[in-house]
């Protein structure tokens, strides 16, 4: 989808320099876009996996199941959940604020928590913890590593067989 959507713009652009009489021939007229590929990544799950999941995350591993629930209720990516601060939580504004820097688009923005995440967040123990990240590493410096809430997720699922279609994005 990338390299097509750069082949539309390069085509786009380029027409308008020949309908402005800048250059004779647009090179990309002729250029076609490429086939794409059907894809079974990021399957979504279904209610009973959903259940299976859930449970063993829950009995196994409570951090890893916070930082789903940032994913399912706020439509937050693993990138940005990894790196939240917890002073980018606003819990009494029921937002979470994201910065340029993490953020995918490079621009500030919140997003609202929905009010079943709020009544869990108001109730988790993480909001006493010491330190700047929500998932701060073992340093607690910097935040978790970049796979390792990817990792630890593949890792518990395995038991369940689910193949290799579901992601943390699965939700």
């Amino acid at each position: 989808k990338t390299v097509n959507g750069h082949i539309s713009y390069l085509k786009s652009l380029f027409q308008i320099l020949v309908d402005r009489e800048v250059i004779l021939n647009n090179p990309f007229k002729g250029v076609s876009k490429h086939k794409e590929a059907d894809s079974r990544k990021n399957i979504a799950y279904n209610e009973e996996q959903i259940e299976k999941i859930k449970k063993i995350i829950v009995e196994n591993d409570e951090q890893l199941w916070l930082f789903i629930q940032f994913i399912y209720y706020c439509f937050l990516r693993p990138n940005e959940v990894r790196q939240l601060k917890y002073n980018y939580l606003k819990l009494d504004d029921r937002k979470i604020f994201i910065p340029q820097h993490i953020s995918k688009n490079g621009k500030d923005g919140f997003v609202s928590i929905p009010e079943r995440f709020d009544i869990e967040l108001k109730n988790l123990k993480f909001l006493d913890n010491e330190g700047e990240y929500v998932f701060p590493s073992q340093d607690k410096l910097k935040p978790i590593s970049k796979n390792m809430m990817g990792e630890r997720y593949r890792k518990l699922i395995k038991v369940l067989k689910l193949g290799n279609e579901y992601t943390l994005y699965s939700w």
